[in-house]
């Protein structure tokens, strides 16, 4: 468990020098940078981070199975290799929970998981940037597949996992170059 942070009483010093954002932003951005700071000290291989606010599914465990399925998938790591990770050795972060996500449009591959029960209802889906499902709902679909992609960007830090070399790179991206963005952006 991590402390919230107050944003207002974060000193502008210690912000990124293009930084403009509302006291609410800069207290989550500090927060999570406080998280991956700490990561990076005590060099921690990887860490599995929820918001406070984030809904738990009942299923979880065997959703990150068959996240983990699709992972190694998505990185080309093979099923019977061993890795230090059940995700495989070579990802920076996974984002787990989110409000909206684009897809790369340069990688086509998707690992499907169809005939999920734990699925959102179509008519609950109004998240920001949704993956085209048509290939698998729709009309003659069962609307309750779930894909693992390769993503371009997204919004919302619900939960997402991050290995200690994406926590380095975090780090370094959202604090030492130009940075003027929510930190789940």
């Amino acid at each position: 468990m991590i402390d919230g942070v107050d944003g207002s009483k974060v000193p502008s010093k210690a912000l990124p020098y293009t930084m403009n954002q509302s006291s609410k932003v800069i207290g989550c951005w500090r927060a999570h940078m406080n998280v991956l700071h700490d990561m990076v000290a005590r060099k921690v291989q990887s860490k599995l981070i929820f918001e406070d606010d984030a809904d738990w599914d009942v299923s979880l465990k065997t959703q990150l199975v068959q996240f983990a399925h699709g992972s190694r998938y998505i990185s080309g790591t093979p099923q019977d290799i061993p890795t230090k990770s059940p995700y495989g050795d070579g990802w920076d972060l996974l984002w787990l929970g989110h409000c909206g996500t684009w897809v790369d449009p340069w990688d086509g591959r998707r690992f499907v998981i169809p005939n999920d029960p734990t699925v959102e209802p179509v008519e609950k889906r109004d998240n920001i940037g949704q993956p085209d499902m048509s290939p698998w709902e729709g009309q003659n679909g069962d609307n309750s597949t779930r894909i693992v992609f390769s993503a371009y960007g997204g919004v919302c830090t619900a939960a997402y996992a991050i290995s200690l070399k994406g926590a380095e790179k975090a780090l370094y991206h959202m604090s030492m170059t130009a940075y003027n963005a929510p930190v789940d952006w």
